[in-house]
């Protein structure tokens, strides 16, 4: 798996041992600072290949951006001929646009704020990094390492300055669960015998495996609250069936030998085990047996999800490209399904269900955050369940905001029946 642009392409590489390695590649031959840069700067931070993958993407966004203005940025940047302001202005709006894999921009689609942050962040420090290799050379006490480094310090603080303005009202517009009567819309266009299924092959045997997988997958993970690397890096024995109560093994896996993706799933947190519903380990159970032990090429590998088509990827591990066509079938193609369905909303849907339950039965806060950490796989004492919970955080905010302006305007001797109207809205 690579993304190419112009000449330029960021390739994904195996080793022996099942280390994956990215690098930024120029007709076909590694890029010297680029790689340098990953080496001694981002590797030795313990991020994942997949965030490595990502700032090789931003470094070669750059790089093509300089090339289409006619210039070398790291021979400038070596030359000490630092960015001006004006251009660091154009780079900038290169960086807040969406890109095809070729590198086309797409100059009517913004990135999302988080997107245009990381971006920026890895570009201030990658130009950053490049400049010091000059000045590194130059005597502490010179004249020209003084020039250069008040030259490099202001690129910095113009980067900086960009980081710093307002992108959008954060509290609106983020990512939510979905509502009851959503969820229930998905769950039943995934049913194999669903009318507005949208997985619809000519060839019966086909269609019949695909659709048994995606159901399988989508309740997964709607279930079980998964990240898409937890989902897709499941092994067969994962699943286990003995005993009286069914269990799931979440396991990390990081650059696992029997995994022929380039770009693999995998669990971002801790392993974590969990119980399973009959009926979920009952269709996992269906899937495994009856439909994957059946299609070509599954039984040379351990993982579940496996592609059905015929072709290169037939039996081959269910790759990440894949989830996400699935979720863009299922957006373009049922009715009443928010434009950003995808897994991870199923993964808030999960938290919001779970954050109701808690209220329904008055578990304490503490007991509450202890028990959602450990089936989200977090830390003790994590508070990213924050970010997961703003459907049913907004829903209760509304509702005691409703409680206390029907009580200010009873005192006030004003109607309140549209208000409590309004309460019981946002409490159902």
């Amino acid at each position: 798996m690579h993304t190419i642009a112009d000449g330029y392409a960021v390739r994904i590489f195996i080793f022996s041992g099942g280390e994956r390695r990215p690098l930024l590649l120029r007709n076909g031959i590694p890029q010297f600072y680029p790689t340098q840069w990953v080496s001694v700067v981002r590797r030795p931070c313990r991020v994942a290949f997949r965030t490595i993958k990502a700032d090789l993407e931003t470094v070669m966004l750059a790089l093509k951006w300089a090339q289409d203005r006619g210039f070398d940025l790291e021979k400038r940047l070596l030359d000490g001929d630092y960015l001006s302001d004006g251009e660091i202005t154009d780079l900038v709006d290169r960086c807040n646009r969406r890109h095809e894999r070729t590198g086309k921009v797409l100059p009517l689609c913004a990135v999302g704020s988080r997107t245009y942050t990381v971006r920026l962040t890895r570009l201030r420090e990658y130009c950053d990094w490049v400049a010091g290799l000059t000045i590194a050379r130059l005597a502490t006490d010179s004249r020209p390492y003084a020039d250069l480094d008040a030259a490099r310090k202001a690129m910095a603080k113009a980067f900086n300055i960009r980081l710093d303005v307002p992108r959008e009202r954060r509290t609106l517009h983020q990512r939510e669960g979905l509502s009851i009567e959503v969820f229930d819309r998905l769950v039943v266009a995934v049913r194999p015998d669903a009318a507005n299924n949208p997985w619809g092959d000519r060839v019966v045997s086909i269609r019949d495996a695909v659709r048994a997988r995606n159901q399988a997958m989508v309740l997964t993970t709607a279930l079980l609250g998964l990240r898409r690397g937890e989902l897709l890096g499941l092994k067969v024995q994962d699943v286990w069936m003995t005993g009286t109560i069914p269990r799931l093994l979440i396991a990390r896996r990081a650059d696992d030998p029997d995994d022929p993706r380039p770009d693999q799933p995998t669990a971002k947190t801790g392993d974590g085990v969990v119980e399973l519903p009959s009926a979920l380990s009952d269709l996992l159970e269906d899937y495994i047996f009856n439909v994957r032990a059946k299609t070509p090429g599954a039984k040379r590998h351990p993982y579940i999800w496996v592609g059905h088509k015929p072709g290169r990827n037939l039996g081959q591990p269910l790759a990440m490209v894949s989830l996400t066509a699935l979720y863009r079938r299922l957006r373009e193609n049922v009715d009443g399904l928010p434009p950003d369905l995808s897994g991870h909303v199923l993964r808030h849907t999960w938290n919001d269900r779970f954050s109701q339950l808690c209220d329904q039965s008055k578990v304490p806060e503490e007991k509450e955050k202890l028990i959602r950490n450990y089936l989200m796989r977090w830390t003790p004492t994590s508070d990213t369940a924050v970010r997961y919970t703003r459907r049913h955080v907004r829903d209760k905010a509304n509702e005691f905001s409703m409680r206390h302006q029907g009580d200010m305007l009873e005192r006030a001797g004003l109607d309140v029946r549209g208000v409590l109207q309004g309460e019981k809205q946002n409490s159902q």
